[in-house]
This record gives C-alpha cells, structure tokens and sequence, in this order.
C-alpha cells in the first residue's frame, strides 16, 4: 500500500503508560500517534487532533469502551472513523457491544503482537480513507434512488429494480452479482426448507420483495478498491483485511438506504443479509464471529447461496467449478462453516439448483 498517512493522526486510549509506549513504537511510521490514559479526555482530544482511526484497550469494565462507542457515533467528524479493540478471549459483553452498536470496527485478541497491529493499523487508515470516498458516493446513490424509494410501495417489481440499480451503481460488481441466479437460488433453498420442515415457521413470512432483497448481499464492494475486487491472484493478508470490510460497508450504505425509504421489513433483511454472509456457524466468521443459531437466519441462508454460488462461478482469481464439487464441499462444511440443518435441505433441493445453475 502507497497511501502517505503522515499528517493523519490515531488516538490511541490506553491505561497503561508503559505499554502506549510499546504500542506507540509498532505504529509510530504509519503516522501521529496521540495517547491517552482514561476516558475523561476523550471527547477533548477528538476536538482537538481529528483521528483517523482510534486505537481502545478494551479490557475495562464496560462503560469505559461503552462510553468511547457513544462519543464517537454521536460526533459527527467521527461517523466514519473505524475504531481497533484490543482485548482478551471470552470478553462476549464487549462482543455484543461491537455488534450492536458500532457500525466499523476491528477486533485483535491478546497478546498483541508488533507486525499484528502494525498490519491492523495500516490497513484500518486505507479503509478510513476509502469509507470517507464511500460516504460521498452512497449519498450519491442515495439521491440517485431517492425518487424511487419513496414510492417504493409493495410491488416486487420495484424492489428488484432497486436492488439491481443499487448493484449497478458500480460497475466493479458484475458477472454473477448482477444477474438473477442468486436470489432464484434463494427461493428454491428456503421452498425446500419449508417442505422438509426446517426453520419453517422462521421463513414463512419471506416474501418475493425479501427475496429479491438479496441481491445486495455483496453492495459493501462499492466501497472496495477495483484492484483488490478484481485481482486475478490471492490475497494478501493486508488485501484480505480490506476485503473482509465490505460486510460492514454494505450495512453502512442499507442503513442510509433506511434513512430515506425506511424500515420495511424487506429493506431490514436486506441490512441482515449483508452483513452476516460471511458468519460462519462455529463462529470463525466475520464480521462479528457469531456462531450457531445466534447468527441471524438471513445471515446463514446467505452463506450457503453465496458459497454455492461464487464456488460454480467464474472469477478473476479462479475458473468455475461442477455443481457436484460445490455440493461436496458445502456438505463437507456442515456444522462447521455452515448450518447443518440447512445443509440438509440444501441437498433436498440441489437437483433444482443444478437445472438453474445450467439453464
């Protein structure tokens, strides 16, 4: 990464003087580094240095990053300022936290390594700096969209124009992001449910608006770099991190989406099908690493349609794989990557996929 940060600055809140100052030496290349030892200054120093990203050892009783959350969504210089939390296993509260209320955020588990948050530091700056292009270009779609969306009405033929507009807005998303398959691939994963009796009473109400909602499952890659979307190689870890951001991304966009269409239900699953298509069910996903059936059903149908869909897709990185290497791999997940139950109506009605997959 090129990006020159120097004249930027990270707040870095940190009890301990001694360790700031180990803190301080595995970032201080990448730009300022201004530090404090409690909350009290907190909103002060935001004032004064106007970070681009804010560094918190978490490991306090809750309202001290509870307090640091509040100030930094209630600041309006801070609306896309992502924040670093450093903090020991097992702290689920500070988790719920993250879930719940800050919209972009990163997470290292003690110990914190040099090269860790050296790597974490930089590549939270490059996202900084994309999110405030991002916040210029969502208001565009916003207002672009914004006759639609207040006429939005019940009809599914609307929200499937939206969908596929708000997708089209950039067209760093394509191929088998724009076309129908994904949410046809939906409807038939949540029909078998239904008839083999799994989650059906969760899915009952979904309807073809909800449906043709998760086309937007991938929008947060509005705000990914063209080079990493499209790159034809793996990535690197610095890459990956940026990558793993667009879940986050995309919610920030649904929520302004809300902001001018409101909360229908449709437009709510949306924001959930967004942002949990990467969870995985043993809880090694991101962004949030929830686990099990704690992870929002839209989340888990997601990952199964996603996985299916981008393992028999072609990509700038890889050739399309068979319908039957999709369906060993996605057997070969359940329980661990995905949801077993519906891993099992998965196979009910994978002939189905494998007639869409090829028409």
């Amino acid at each position: 990464m090129t990006d020159d940060f120097h004249d930027k600055n990270i707040l870095m809140v940190v009890p301990s003087v001694a360790i700031q100052k180990h803190y301080v030496e595995s970032i201080e290349s990448l730009c300022k580094v201004v530090c404090l030892s409690s909350f009290s200054r907190f909103q002060l120093a935001i004032d004064d240095c106007h970070p681009c990203m804010i560094i918190v050892d978490a490991d306090q009783p809750l309202r001290f990053p509870t307090g640091i959350v509040n100030t930094v969504q209630t600041n309006p210089y801070c609306e896309m300022v992502p924040i670093i939390y450093l903090m020991s296993h097992g702290r689920n509260d500070l988790r719920l936290l993250m879930r719940t209320r800050s919209l972009i955020n990163d997470l290292i588990f003690k110990p914190v390594y040099d090269h860790v948050l050296l790597r974490h530091a930089r590549t939270s700056l490059v996202i900084s700096q994309r999110n405030l292009e991002l916040r210029d270009r969502g208001l565009d779609m916003v207002n672009m969209l914004k006759g639609k969306l207040i006429r939005i009405g019940d009809s599914f033929d609307n929200y499937d124009t939206i969908a596929t507009e708000m997708i089209e807005f950039n067209d760093i998303i394509t191929g088998s992001y724009t076309n129908n398959y994904f949410p046809r691939y939906m409807s038939t994963l949540l029909g078998g449910s239904k008839e083999a009796g799994i989650y059906h009473d969760e899915i009952e109400d979904w309807d073809t608006r909800s449906i043709a909602m998760s086309r937007l499952h991938d929008i947060g890659k509005i705000g990914i770099s063209d080079a990493i979307i499209a790159k034809p190689g793996k990535l690197t870890a610095d890459e990956y991190d940026i990558m793993k951001c667009h879940t986050m991304i995309g919610k920030r966009l649904i929520r302004m989406i809300m902001n001018v269409a409101g909360n229908s239900k449709p437009i709510k699953q949306a924001e959930l099908f967004i942002t949990h298509h990467h969870e995985r069910w043993d809880g090694n996903g991101y962004p949030y690493g929830s686990s099990g059936a704690s992870i929002p059903l839209e989340g888990r149908v997601a990952s199964i349609i996603d996985a299916y869909d981008a393992i028999t897709s072609k990509r700038s990185y890889k050739e399309p794989r068979t319908h039957e290497e999709a369906c060993q791999i996605i057997n070969s997940e359940a329980g661990t990557q995905f949801d077993p139950q519906l891993v099992t109506a998965f196979n009910f009605i994978s002939d189905k996929l494998a007639t869409i997959l090829h028409s």
